[in-house]
């Protein structure tokens, strides 16, 4: 049961997989709805987990899989609406929201869906592509007198947004009321019921790029002389597979390689008279072809999906190219470094875009023509060049011709200092001479074409490597000064040092690597006292031979020398202890105390 119930929660990503957007520049909204009441904690019908842990596991797998630049609301309700969650696929805190939802719960003792769907309602962007999914176990209890015909009238009222979709999931027997009296009262076309009673099953429809805002697709008859492919791009990134279920009898249609993957699918579009463009246009009749083509996923999930079709059976002048059915693609990252010091600067940063021309018949019989031109968007700089087939063009500008086959290779180059970050670009008309359209754009004139790049100013190698070198050097400098000096080497705690014959000389020795007694005098380096500490040199003709004394723990002790006896012998020599240090040679006593 636990591994049937898994799949048919799966089956939920796969069709929100293929909620399919138009080519427009419209952005995505999500709105998720979720019940929050006590009974959510409910064992799921057939095991494996409550209710409440299946919502939470499905709205963490569908948010995650979300581009990053989509919006999202998560609204938690229960008698009352909490305050939406919003953020976007980027910033999206799992953590953060189950902790909302999971304080709520709490709280829910009755569902009040009614004010629930209101709250759904405001989130919607008329200039989004809006997906409003509420969960829920239950029924209306908050509204008082008619709760199940208040619920239908707001459900009801959804067929104000027929470009956007609604799904009202229902999680367990109890949610499953309201089906039934919003469908006889006449449910909206894109208000949908979700049966989750037994694990939450996908739900969608499929849709294609490259739509006009009929939701038809439109191709003309000469492009289906050879497989013609329209991109569909799915709402998540998911795989899953689809087919088509009825076909036309002049023009074949396909899934290529009969599957949605990580969202993305193709439908491919052919005449069944191949390559006789004569023939077709005869079959079609007049101006304008239409037909129907049904989609159905193949791994018994319920996505049953019409696409309309329209052929445009007319001679019209057009000019294409593959890359331009991409949406405002992006031409990768760039960089460029100066000079420094003997290390050159490197090539100017640039990035490239291929463009392969392709005319209608009509417009090859024509000599159609199009001067398309490179330039900034609104609000850019004009800090760059551009290269058109390996040469430099002033204005950005080129000319693309009816007969024309060879690939034209463009180039924008960067200037040194061009802003950094990401970059807008435009392909533009500038004049269109016996041409009707390029690309979707009717007419020719109004064509423009966005993309984008990334540039970034980088450090010169050389000026990284010295960076990177000084680093180095800091890090060990610390290292040594906190930690290896302190380990190898050991400094004097005791204060102060004091000689009182044959001769009288005190000596703050605290912090001191050693002290010498010598009759030479003698100085120390720099580098040899910064990087392993002082030595105090105590220079009297008294020490016919050095004598050395070093930190013993806490405390001092004189290095051995066969030339000199200490009374008392103390190893460590004691504070406030007068020591006499007897020259063997010459018999001459020196009296030290340290303190």
């Amino acid at each position: 049961m636990m591994r049937n119930r898994n799949r048919t929660i799966t089956i939920l990503t796969l069709l929100l997989s293929v909620i399919f957007c138009a080519r427009a520049a419209r952005e995505r909204n999500y709105i998720y709805v979720v019940d929050c009441t006590g009974s959510m904690k409910q064992e799921a019908k057939g095991g494996g987990g409550s209710v409440w842990d299946a919502a939470k596991d499905f709205l963490d797998r569908e948010v995650t899989r979300l581009d990053e630049d989509d919006k999202i609301t998560v609204i938690p309700f229960h008698q009352n609406v909490v305050k939406p969650i919003t953020f976007t696929g980027k910033t999206y805190d799992r953590k953060a929201v189950e902790s909302v939802l999971d304080d709520e719960l709490k709280n829910g003792k009755f569902t009040g869906i009614c004010n629930a769907w209101d709250a759904g309602l405001n989130a919607v962007n008329p200039a989004d592509d809006n997906y409003l999914i509420l969960l829920t176990d239950g029924s209306e209890n908050v509204v008082k007198g008619d709760p199940t015909g208040t619920l239908c009238r707001k459900l009801l009222k959804w067929k104000d947004f027929p470009r956007d979709h609604a799904y009202y999931v229902m999680l367990t027997n109890d949610a499953t009321t309201i089906k039934n009296k919003v469908e006889a009262e006449g449910k909206p076309e894109t208000l949908h019921f979700i049966d989750a009673t037994e694990g939450i099953p996908t739900f969608g429809d499929v849709r294609t790029k490259g739509m006009s805002d009929d939701g038809a697709i439109r191709v003309e008859a000469w492009q289906l002389t050879s497989p013609h492919d329209e991109p569909l791009e799915g709402s998540l990134k998911m795989t899953h597979p689809l087919r088509v279920v009825s076909q036309d009898k002049h023009v074949d249609a396909t899934i290529k390689e009969g599957q949605c993957t990580d969202g993305l699918c193709t439908l491919t579009l052919q005449s069944r008279y191949g390559s006789d463009l004569a023939k077709l246009q005869q079959a079609l009749g007049g101006d304008e072809y239409k037909f129907e083509v049904v989609l159905e996923a193949t791994d018994n999930i319920d996505i049953i999906n019409t696409l309309t079709v329209i052929v445009i059976n007319k001679p019209a002048r057009s000019l294409h190219s593959p890359n331009f059915r991409e949406d405002s693609p992006s031409l990768g990252k760039t960089s460029h470094y100066d000079k420094f010091l003997f290390w050159g600067a490197n090539e100017p940063g640039s990035v490239t875009y291929d463009i392969k021309p392709v005319f209608s018949p009509t417009a090859k019989e024509q000599g159609s023509s199009a001067t398309l031109q490179v330039v900034p968007a609104d609000g850019e700089p004009a800090d760059f060049t551009v290269e058109v087939n390996g040469a430099e063009v002033s204005d950005g500008s080129f000319r693309l011709a009816a007969g024309d086959t060879a690939t034209v290779h463009l180039r924008i180059i960067f200037n040194s200092d061009a802003k950094q970050g990401k970059r807008n670009f435009v392909i533009k008309t500038v004049t269109a001479k016996a041409l009707d359209k390029i690309a979707e754009t009717s007419p020719a004139s109004k064509f423009t074409y966005p993309f984008t790049a990334k540039y970034h100013k980088a450090w010169n190698p050389l000026a990284w490597f010295l960076l990177l070198l000084l680093i180095a050097i800091v890090a060990c400098l610390i290292l040594w000064f906190a930690i290896i000096k302190n380990v190898i080497y050991s400094y004097i705690k005791v204060g102060s040092m004091m000689i009182s014959e044959p001769y009288f000389s005190q000596r703050r020795i605290r912090g001191a690597r050693r002290v010498v007694l010598t009759d030479k005098p003698q100085k120390q380096g720099v580098l040899n006292r910064l990087f392993t500490g002082r030595i105090i040199y105590e220079v009297n003709p008294v020490w016919t031979s050095p004598v050395v004394i070093e930190a013993s723990k806490n405390l001092v002790r004189m290095r051995p020398n066969s030339e000199y006896t200490v009374d008392p012998f103390d190893i460590p020599m004691l504070r406030q202890t007068e020591y006499t240090v007897r020259n063997e040679t010459n018999k001459e006593k020196i009296i030290i105390t340290f303190n």
